[in-house]
C-alpha cells in the first residue's frame, strides 16, 4: 500500500513546481491553480487541495519569494511573478548543485511528492530557505 504524502511533502513539490516555472520563464508573470499544479506534480492533498494551495501561495508571498497580481475565486492566482529576492535565490548555485537552484527545482517538481522524489524536493526547498536566511543576513 502506498504511503499518502504529508501536506509538507505536497507543498514542497508545489513550491518546486511554481518557483521552477517562474524562474524558467522570468521575467514573465504566470498564472497557477490548485488543480493544475497538483496534476503537474502528480500530487494531491489528502484533504482540501485548495486550502493547502492558498496557504502555500500566501506563505511564498509573505516570505518575499513571489508577488501575486490577483487571487481568483477558483483557487487560482494570476500574474504571479518572482520578487528580486526570489530571482536571486533561485539563480544561486549552491556547491552541491551543478546548475542554478531554480532549474533544479523545475526538474525535481516532475517527480512531485512521490516516495522517490520526496527527499530531493525537500532538500531543494531546504536549500532555498537556507539561501533566504543568508540573503536576510546580507
Amino acid at each position: 500500500m502506498a504511503t499518502v504524502p504529508k501536506n509538507r511533502d505536497i507543498a514542497n513539490a508545489w513550491i518546486s513546481y511554481i518557483l521552477g516555472e517562474l524562474y524558467s520563464e522570468w521575467p514573465r508573470r504566470l498564472d497557477f491553480n490548485a488543480m493544475d499544479v497538483g496534476k503537474a506534480t502528480g500530487t494531491e492533498a489528502r484533504w482540501e487541495d485548495e486550502t493547502l494551495f492558498d496557504d502555500m501561495i500566501r506563505w511564498l508571498q509573505n516570505n518575499g519569494y513571489i508577488l501575486v497580481g490577483q487571487e481568483g475565486d477558483d483557487w487560482s492566482v494570476y500574474g504571479v511573478e518572482l520578487t528580486e529576492k526570489g530571482y536571486l535565490l533561485l539563480g544561486s548555485k549552491p556547491e552541491s548543485l551543478s546548475e542554478p537552484l531554480g532549474d533544479k527545482m523545475k526538474e525535481a517538481a516532475k517527480v512531485g511528492a512521490a516516495e522517490a522524489g520526496k527527499s530531493v524536493v525537500s532538500n531543494l526547498v531546504g536549500m532555498l530557505m537556507t539561501a533566504g536566511v543568508a540573503y536576510l543576513k546580507g
